[in-house]
């Protein structure tokens, strides 16, 4: 089955390649949070990067680690990655070897691993198998300007569930109407797309976690529930993801 036929057929919904992405969960804090998280750390940025006086181009803090992207130089024009462990003196630099939107990816050929890291999300691969997973907890220009969110300005997380192949949001976007909406990101390139939930009387229990939620938008239908994330056209065109984690 060709997947991306589904998504083909609505032009403004585009998750190429969604049969085989490979792909947690983001949590929506405010850039108050950041700022007061990140006091000290701000006070050594400077010395981050491996380019003197040169501060990093994006930072993100995951739940364990910091990670920064710093501008590159003849040697390695696309940038650097620079980890370093939280309370921890610990730094690592690698070379930048892609970099795709807001996703960058750092390898170190000589012990065959790699990190990727997004707004979303940390992924750490040896031997192309993926050895550790951390959530990105705050994502920034350089200027301090947020990159992204899982939910819209001003909106609420509600769920959050993680398939092999996406990350999945359902979000309150106002308190007045309780209006909720879903949000799905391709966890390899984070294409997004948003669509309304429909008002039925599942919706009306406080008890979101243990809820289905349903959306749609243009032809096409999304079913997301704590054991699996289903989009479909029609009964023959269906593609199904296996909930791995839901908050």
């Amino acid at each position: 089955m060709n997947f991306l036929n589904i998504f083909g057929l609505v032009p403004y919904i585009q998750l190429s390649r969604l049969g085989i992405i490979s792909v947690l969960l983001f949590i929506s804090l405010t850039k108050t949070s950041f700022a007061n998280n990140s006091v000290t750390n701000a006070q050594n940025q400077e010395k981050i990067c491996p380019q003197q006086n040169s501060i990093p181009r994006r930072s993100f803090e995951t739940q364990r680690y910091w990670g920064y992207i710093c501008l590159g130089d003849r040697k390695n024009p696309l940038g650097y990655f620079v980890r370093t462990v939280k309370n921890d003196n610990n730094k690592i630099i690698l070379p930048l070897t892609q970099v795709k939107d807001e996703t960058y990816t750092a390898t170190n050929e000589e012990f065959n691993y790699s990190y990727v890291i997004n707004p979303y999300e940390l992924l750490v691969y040896k031997n192309q198998r993926l050895i550790l997973r951390d959530r990105t907890i705050n994502s920034y220009t350089a200027d301090g300007q947020l990159l992204t969110n899982a939910c819209p300005q001003g909106g609420t997380q509600v769920v959050e569930a993680l398939t092999p192949n996406f990350l999945a949001y359902v979000c309150q976007n106002g308190k007045e109407n309780q209006q909720l909406s879903l949000h799905i990101i391709a966890r390899k390139g984070n294409e997004r797309i948003t669509a309304p939930l429909e008002k039925t009387s599942e919706h009306n229990n406080s008890d979101h976690k243990s809820q289905k939620f349903v959306a749609v938008r243009g032809q096409l239908r999304y079913i997301l529930t704590p054991e699996m994330l289903k989009i479909w056209l029609d009964p023959k065109t269906t593609v199904k993801e296996r909930v791995i984690e839901w908050n």
